[in-house]
Protein backbone atom coordinates (compact mmCIF):
# COMPACT_ATOMS: atom_id res chain seq x y z
CA UNK A 1 0.00 0.00 0.00
CA UNK A 2 1.33 3.56 -0.48
CA UNK A 3 0.81 6.33 2.14
CA UNK A 4 -2.79 7.92 0.39
CA UNK A 5 -4.14 4.34 0.43
CA UNK A 6 -3.05 3.94 4.26
CA UNK A 7 -4.30 7.57 4.62
CA UNK A 8 -7.87 7.11 3.07
CA UNK A 9 -8.23 3.64 5.36
CA UNK A 10 -7.46 5.72 8.10
CA UNK A 11 -9.90 8.44 7.76
CA UNK A 12 -12.74 5.58 6.31
CA UNK A 13 -12.03 3.93 9.44
CA UNK A 14 -12.38 7.01 11.62
CA UNK A 15 -15.72 7.85 10.09
CA UNK A 16 -17.24 4.96 10.33
CA UNK A 17 -16.29 4.36 14.23
CA UNK A 18 -17.63 7.98 14.19
CA UNK A 19 -21.06 6.94 12.96
CA UNK A 20 -21.04 3.33 14.85
CA UNK A 21 -20.91 5.48 17.96
CA UNK A 22 -23.49 8.09 17.61
CA UNK A 23 -26.57 8.23 19.84
CA UNK A 24 -30.08 9.42 18.63
CA UNK A 25 -31.72 12.27 20.11
CA UNK A 26 -33.13 11.83 23.24
CA UNK A 27 -37.11 11.34 23.55
CA UNK A 28 -38.09 12.14 26.72
CA UNK A 29 -41.27 11.26 28.89
CA UNK A 30 -42.74 13.18 31.82
CA UNK A 31 -44.20 11.35 34.73
CA UNK A 32 -46.07 12.05 37.37
CA UNK A 33 -46.22 9.71 40.11
CA UNK A 34 -48.73 10.32 42.54
CA UNK A 35 -51.07 8.29 45.24
CA UNK A 36 -54.18 6.92 45.65
CA UNK A 37 -56.21 10.51 46.33
CA UNK A 38 -54.47 11.50 43.15
CA UNK A 39 -52.08 14.18 44.16
CA UNK A 40 -48.62 14.19 42.84
CA UNK A 41 -46.24 12.76 45.33
CA UNK A 42 -43.26 13.39 42.60
CA UNK A 43 -42.07 14.02 39.12
CA UNK A 44 -39.75 12.13 36.88
CA UNK A 45 -38.27 13.35 33.14
CA UNK A 46 -36.95 10.07 31.09
CA UNK A 47 -35.39 9.54 28.62
CA UNK A 48 -36.99 6.33 26.81
CA UNK A 49 -34.29 5.96 24.49
CA UNK A 50 -31.41 5.14 26.56
CA UNK A 51 -31.49 2.64 29.38
CA UNK A 52 -33.85 3.02 32.28
CA UNK A 53 -32.26 4.56 35.62
CA UNK A 54 -32.21 2.02 38.81
CA UNK A 55 -33.34 4.77 40.92
CA UNK A 56 -37.19 5.24 39.26
CA UNK A 57 -39.36 5.79 41.59
CA UNK A 58 -42.05 3.00 42.27
CA UNK A 59 -45.95 3.39 41.84
CA UNK A 60 -48.88 4.53 40.31
CA UNK A 61 -48.10 7.59 37.25
CA UNK A 62 -49.40 9.19 34.24
CA UNK A 63 -47.58 10.06 31.16
CA UNK A 64 -47.84 14.47 30.11
CA UNK A 65 -46.39 16.76 27.62
CA UNK A 66 -43.44 18.99 28.90
CA UNK A 67 -45.64 21.78 29.72
CA UNK A 68 -48.23 19.85 31.85
CA UNK A 69 -44.59 18.56 34.03
CA UNK A 70 -43.84 21.96 34.39
CA UNK A 71 -46.92 23.17 35.38
CA UNK A 72 -47.83 20.69 38.14
CA UNK A 73 -48.21 22.84 41.05
CA UNK A 74 -51.61 23.11 41.54
CA UNK A 75 -52.85 19.78 39.80
CA UNK A 76 -54.37 16.68 41.19
CA UNK A 77 -54.37 13.21 38.95
CA UNK A 78 -58.35 12.01 39.13
CA UNK A 79 -59.57 8.98 37.05
CA UNK A 80 -55.94 9.09 35.06
CA UNK A 81 -56.31 12.34 33.88
CA UNK A 82 -54.33 15.61 35.18
CA UNK A 83 -56.98 18.08 36.37
CA UNK A 84 -56.80 21.66 38.16
CA UNK A 85 -57.45 21.46 42.00
CA UNK A 86 -60.56 22.56 42.73
CA UNK A 87 -61.10 25.91 45.03
CA UNK A 88 -62.11 24.95 48.98
CA UNK A 89 -64.38 28.53 47.87
CA UNK A 90 -66.08 26.48 44.65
Amino acid sequence: MNTEQDAENFWNEVNRLLEQNESPDPIYEYRLYHDSDGNITSGYSLIINRPEPADLPKGSYIVVNREEYENRSDKIIKDGVLQKKRSLLT
